[in-house]
């Protein structure tokens, strides 16, 4: 039985426009102190990152990546919001768009503002970075790493019942590393695997 990628695809592309809409109107509306915004648009970021990659669409997931890595920041308040680093932020929701409809074969990403952008946002980024360095060297004995094992068997019906489990490792990415290990000695040989389970 082969499987029709394209149906994935067509809504990973709905979910991510409907995502950067999102990110759009959030950031127009963005206050520094509005946590759940900050944090909504990062949950749209993470989703559009992951989805991208998970499809090949490389060039749209690294780009997407250090967006995202900026948003974590700003919500672990590592950084400040301001009036150029929002319009940078919404210049990078352009560019995701863009990127998204030049891999379904729409007009070709301008390769010169994608660059820009990326530099810019690389930039804050490294301002970030070495603004945290004496942070992170201060406070370093003072936190101890917190390490969770989680066991996840999902059952036979789980996805006929609708849930999405890469739902729950995005959730669980929001809250530190993640480090998978999959167990394969309940998973039969292909020859015997139905796909509807």
């Amino acid at each position: 039985m082969s499987v029709d990628r394209s149906q994935f695809v067509a809504a990973f592309l709905e979910e991510s426009y409907e995502g950067l809409d999102i990110m759009e109107s959030s950031l127009l509306e963005l206050d520094s102190a509005d946590v759940e915004t900050i944090n909504s648009i990062f949950r749209a970021a993470h989703s559009i990152k992951g989805g991208a990659g998970t499809f090949g669409l490389d060039e749209v997931a690294n780009f997407t990546h250090i967006v995202e890595t900026i948003l974590d920041a700003l919500r672990s308040d590592e950084m400040e919001t301001s009036p150029d680093l929002v319009n940078l932020l919404l210049e990078s929701v352009d560019c995701i768009r863009a990127l998204l409809a030049a891999s379904q074969g729409g007009d070709a990403a301008d390769p010169s503002v994608i660059e820009d952008v990326h530099n810019r946002l690389k930039a804050v980024m490294g301002q970030n970075s070495a603004a945290a360095t004496d942070t992170a060297a201060s406070s370093a004995t003072e936190t101890q790493e917190k390490v969770w094992e989680i066991q996840f068997i999902p059952n036979a019906n789980m996805l006929a019942q609708g849930h999405r489990p890469e739902a729950m490792f995005s959730a669980l990415s929001e809250l530190g590393v993640i480090e998978t290990k999959l167990l394969t000695s309940q998973v039969p040989p292909l020859t015997n695997l139905n796909p509807e389970e």
